[in-house]
């Protein structure tokens, strides 16, 4: 049984945290964000790994799999509610929907963002397109920018 559910965990919802890593977290924030989606996902394999046996003695088998259960179907719940389709969007598009009030990331928010490609077209909230701009920057040899030429 226990093999069975960790097929399942393995194919479903473990990888759910290399998917937001990869897909949501804008480049400046990419490695922070992978960093501490891991470093939750160890702890909380650490904390079940000693939970589970004292669960198993204090609640038996069938309501240890019961509780399991129980936050699964939570989880799926609350991810399909609140984690945003992110095939075809572009990182600049992902940007602008997290820029986004709470409420509008998930499910009510996957409108937003049209488009496909390195440049998605940003929806107001009236269906109207942004315009979207990006920062000015200056390129050139180490110790030349920001220096006054004599």
């Amino acid at each position: 049984m226990i093999y069975f559910s960790s097929f399942g965990w393995a194919l479903g919802c473990n990888n759910i945290q290399y998917l937001i890593s990869s897909e949501m977290y804008p480049l400046r924030l990419r490695a922070l964000g992978g960093s501490i989606a891991m470093t939750v996902h160890f702890v909380n394999q650490y904390g079940n790994s000693k939970a589970v046996p004292l669960m198993f003695l204090a609640m038996a088998t069938t309501g240890t799999m019961f509780f399991f259960s129980a936050v699964t179907a939570v989880g799926l719940v609350r991810m399909w509610l609140f984690l945003p389709e992110t095939s075809g969007k572009s990182l600049e598009a992902m940007d602008a929907l997290f820029n986004s009030p709470w409420y509008l990331v998930g499910r009510g928010g996957g409108g937003m963002t049209v488009g496909i490609g390195a440049m998605a077209d940003v929806l107001d909230n009236d269906g109207g397109k942004m315009e979207l701009e990006m920062e000015a920057t200056r390129v050139g040899r180490v110790g030349e920018v920001g220096e006054k030429n004599a």
